[in-house]
């Protein structure tokens, strides 16, 4: 719709058409956008065909993007993988980090549905059961080898296991929630954060962060109006739309201080702007969280479009984080 107009005619539109869209697309937006984007496009125009709304698809041989950057990944190797494991709290929890580091299992969903029945120790095998690929023609169900670091995990947990238990992960079956959000709380840390050895390189060391210095006279740890207006400027265009600041929520009485001084009445409108929790500047949301740096340091106030960087866990016998892209002008940062 943004690139045709909601005047377009589907029957006017030619692979020429489609040709050109596709390559805007590409301007505009990540390539893991722009082949997603393609692939729906090509399934809406084929059941119009179907419908015998137009004579034929003109995206059928449209190409997608490639989706998978190899360069980006980050593989886990065996010594990490068992400082991960000596520093779980528990035997269950270390059940769960095997399965998904040696097993691929996704977490929490092939994890939480694994029961015990689904282990064959006679056979060594474990069967899978896949929520986000039921609808297929195996239903979901694959196999995988009880690989020899798997093992041992496993057999820990049966041990232990309440007389009865049908599935294999019991105790925080009920916390689902908390173990998203207990993972979810590092994983944004290490996103923002992470050196690159052994984690993911945060946007507070990636060295594509742009960073806006104070004014000449401004005082030290304090935020102004002109802070935030070069911010976005520096912001690269196709990135305003996705957009958002972080900063700690002791920034919050400087942003409220910020104004914008509107016609000759002395009338002045507020920078910062909230309703029902929700906060925005400038147009764009403002996250708050107590993993940034405190007001005064380098990466204090970010600007940031986080959909330019990837974190992947691929459903392979390897654990992989996919190291963040690193185009230029994805993030500014304000050092105070």
């Amino acid at each position: 719709m943004a690139y045709f107009g909601a005047s377009k005619n589907l029957r006017d539109i030619t692979a020429g058409d489609a040709d050109e869209w596709r390559q805007w697309m590409l301007v505009t937006q990540a390539a893991t956008t722009v082949s997603r984007e393609v692939k729906r496009t090509k399934q809406f125009f084929r059941a119009a065909v179907r419908k015998k709304l137009i004579p034929e698809n003109p995206f059928v041989d449209l190409p997608a993007p490639e989706q998978i950057n190899n360069a980006r990944e980050f593989f886990v190797t065996p010594k990490m993988a068992e400082d991960v494991l000596r520093a779980c709290p528990d035997i269950e929890w270390q059940l769960i980090f095997a399965l998904c580091r040696y097993g691929g299992l996704r977490c929490p969903s092939e994890v939480l549905r694994l029961r015990w029945v689904d282990i064959d120790w006679e056979r060594n095998r474990v069967t899978i059961h896949a929520s986000k690929t039921e609808h297929h023609r195996d239903g979901g169900i694959c196999q995988i080898p009880m690989f020899p670091e798997l093992r041992p995990h496993l057999e820990a947990a049966w041990g232990l296991a309440e007389k009865g238990a049908t599935h294999v992960i019991g105790r925080y079956r009920q916390a689902t929630g908390a173990l998203v959000k207990a993972i979810g709380w590092h994983l944004d840390d290490a996103c923002l954060n992470g050196t690159g050895a052994g984690q993911p390189l945060g946007v507070l060391n990636d060295p594509a962060m742009i960073e806006v210095a104070k004014e000449g006279e401004q005082p030290a740890a304090t935020i102004n109006y002109t802070n935030v207006t070069k911010m976005f400027a520096r912001l690269h265009p196709a990135c305003v739309s996705k957009s958002v600041w972080v900063c700690k929520s002791t920034c919050i009485p400087h942003l409220l201080a910020l104004t914008i001084e509107v016609g000759d009445g002395g009338d002045h409108y507020p920078v910062l702007t909230g309703n029902d929790g929700k906060w925005s500047m400038l147009t764009r949301p403002v996250l708050f969280t107590e993993k940034t740096p405190a007001l005064g340091s380098a990466g204090d106030v970010l600007l940031a479009d986080f959909s330019q960087y990837t974190l992947g866990l691929p459903k392979m016998g390897n654990l992989a984080a996919a190291e963040y892209t690193r185009p230029a002008q994805r993030i500014c940062s304000l050092t105070t």
